[in-house]
């Protein structure tokens, strides 16, 4: 009877070595590059900058890394782009790092951690945008206490980063009418009345405040700045000067914080496909900078701040291959 036993856990065993060898198998070969692997990109709205520069890495990928085709999808932004990764429906995401930090360590809004967080790259700071009407008498964000403001979609990093910089101001959103809107919707209710400002984080100049500087007469709010002596309090927020002319009409430099924007991806993406990935994309740089400005300041040696989360194994084997980089 013994023996008996002793067989059947000995098949047991057999049989669960070969079933983690198959899958072994089946991963190796999905990454062989002798057969195409299809990735999917999270970006964010058409009129911020996470599309354009996710449209741009999606056509380097597909043209530099062997057997793997991209695409980019327009998201709602960071935190869809996280829940869109939870149910596999994305494999690389960009976010800003703020959000993305929540996400990896179950703060709000995220009602538990999601570990397999992987950072890629740190790109480019998000400037986050106060937008008014130059004549609403809005000329402080503390005005904006029981106006109507366009937050950003329900299920973005910029909402939750509008609900965190008000809160700084001492502005509860109970005391505003938050209204959830694109920011392309944002800007278009700005225009005809239906909200008093739009709050939006984007890449500087974002499409859709160059927009709304030439279809009508916009200022920009600045930050208290005074509020944020100490930036190790509001996780990778950091002091950002939007210069004097970089928008229609606005003839005054405008002081407000920016989150960086992040590439990121999940643990289980292979090691040696994310390494070529951000290979490509750091050896590509000068595609990026023709579909957005904001491709300049994308460094090599910014992963040394900004990253909220930990990197993938394969973006860290590239940054120590490359040290000292710029």
């Amino acid at each position: 009877m013994k023996r008996y036993k002793s067989k059947i856990i000995i098949f047991i065993i057999a049989i669960i070595l070969l079933i983690n060898f198959t899958a072994c198998s089946k991963q190796e070969e999905k990454y062989d590059n002798n057969d195409n692997i299809s990735i999917v990109i999270g970006t964010g709205g058409t009129s911020g900058t996470y599309y354009p520069i996710g449209a741009s890495l999606t056509a380097i990928i597909t043209k530099y890394v062997d057997g793997v085709n991209a695409s980019a999808i327009s998201t709602d932004g960071s935190v869809a782009n996280v829940e869109l990764m939870k149910k596999g429906e994305v494999d690389l995401l960009l976010g800003a790092a703020n959000s993305l930090y929540v996400a990896y360590n179950g703060l709000e809004p995220f009602n538990e951690p999601y570990e397999d967080l992987r950072g890629i790259a740190v790109l480019y700071p998000e400037g986050f945008h106060f937008i008014v009407l130059k004549d609403s008498g809005i000329n402080t964000i503390y005005h904006l206490k029981d106006k109507r403001v366009s937050v950003g979609n329900t299920g973005s990093g910029n909402r939750r980063t509008a609900k965190e910089l008000l809160h700084i101001h001492g502005i509860e959103f109970d005391e505003i009418e938050p209204v959830y809107l694109s920011y392309r919707d944002g800007i278009i209710a700005l225009k005809n009345g239906s909200v008093d400002c739009v709050i939006l984080g984007a890449g500087i100049p974002t499409v859709a405040v160059v927009d709304a500087a030439s279809e009508m007469d916009i200022n920009l709010l600045s930050v208290d700045i005074d509020l944020f002596n100490d930036f190790g309090e509001f996780n990778y927020l950091a002091p950002l000067i939007i210069p004097e002319g970089t928008y229609i009409g606005v003839n005054h430099d405008v002081v407000t914080v920016a989150s960086p924007a992040l590439l990121a991806t999940h643990v289980d993406m292979d090691e040696d496909v994310i390494y070529k990935i951000t290979q490509a994309l750091f050896e590509r740089l000068d595609e990026i900078k023709s579909a957005h400005p904001q491709g300049a300041n994308i460094k090599r040696s910014n992963i040394y701040s900004g990253m909220s989360i930990p990197l993938h194994p394969g973006a860290e084997k590239y940054y120590r291959f490359n040290e000292g980089k710029n």
